[in-house]
């Protein structure tokens, strides 16, 4: 987790992200409107993707809904791995990838006075969350139905011998794990 402080210290943007089997997954992204287009989201990406590298990852993925950023992650060496285009209203969902260098640069501007730091409190994150949450809200509207299911498969002698998570999210089922 890492996150965009203006020189008063208040929470402007953030990122968060995990690794799994050498990937880095970055999971949320968020500037507030007023500093959007000026840079700070990508050196979020380009710091998170030098502590992935870091930490051993070779990739990053990220997913992107067609209203979000897909260009945007194009333009800093994303490419595109497939597009699924079953959400209501003509939404569509771009997965990314980009292979990890150890050569990324962040490039903050210093006539500017924020900063980008990896001290991050469950507060701080909240607030990135919260204003993803409210920027996808406004895009969408009430289209997140936000249904959790959790399934346990148990055999005669009530062992869990399987189980599965998913949610739904804009009419869609999304399996997120099945054992």
């Amino acid at each position: 987790a890492l996150v965009l402080k203006d020189g008063q210290g208040n929470v402007v943007g953030g990122i968060s992200a995990s690794t799994q089997l050498r990937v880095m997954y970055l999971e949320a992204l968020w500037v507030a409107d007023e500093y959007r287009k000026r840079g700070y989201g990508r050196d979020l990406v380009l710091a998170a993707e030098r502590v992935g590298f870091d930490k051993g990852c070779i990739t990053s993925h990220t997913w992107s809904l067609s209203f979000q950023a897909p260009g945007f992650y194009q333009k800093i060496g994303y490419e595109v791995l497939g597009i699924y285009d079953g959400y209501p209203d003509g939404i569509t969902e771009y997965v990314l990838r980009k292979r990890l260098q150890p050569d990324h640069q962040v490039c903050l501007k210093e006539n500017e006075r924020f900063s980008i730091t990896a001290e991050v409190t469950g507060e701080e994150m909240a607030i990135v969350h919260a204003g993803l949450g409210r920027y996808v809200d406004e895009q969408i509207g009430d289209k997140q139905d936000g249904i959790r299911i959790k399934r346990v498969l148990r055999d005669a002698a009530d062992d869990v011998i399987g189980g599965l998570l998913a949610f739904t999210t804009m009419r869609n089922l999304v399996i997120e794990l099945v054992w």
